[in-house]
């Protein structure tokens, strides 16, 4: 089995006036991953194969330059583009979620993630 993985990601390259459109987004090939937690991250983290990604109304406006305060913060030109997913726990320093495990939240669009689990969400 491997031990590491490329972790392609989706950034917002510019910010957009008007409909979103690809030349607003890049997909980069991204770095090599280790595919096991290397214990530097916080307690209860989960590394996560990402296998369904939502693109969602509200997810618009986050990519448009700020012009006033939201509910949610805008995305950043460069930064991975985040939102709701379907994954796979690929290894888990939660005691409530193991590997193989389905979860939902936020994610990043990207391969790979690494997140805190608030809660468990699993999908059965």
């Amino acid at each position: 089995m491997a031990t590491t993985a490329t972790n392609r990601r989706v950034i917002l390259k510019e910010y957009v006036e008007g409909y979103p459109r690809e030349e607003h987004m890049e997909l980069l090939q991204g770095a090599e991953v280790p595919l096991r937690l290397t214990g530097a991250e916080p307690a209860g983290s989960v590394l996560v194969r990402n296998l369904y990604l939502s693109c969602d109304p509200y997810m618009r406006p986050k990519m448009s330059r700020p012009l006033r305060e939201s509910y949610t913060a805008a995305f950043v030109p460069g930064d991975t583009i985040t939102g709701y997913g379907v994954a796979r726990v690929v290894d888990s320093s939660d005691p409530r979620l193991a590997p193989g495990d389905l979860v939902w939240g936020i994610t990043g669009w990207e391969d790979y993630s690494v997140a805190v689990c608030v809660s468990s969400q699993s999908v059965s």
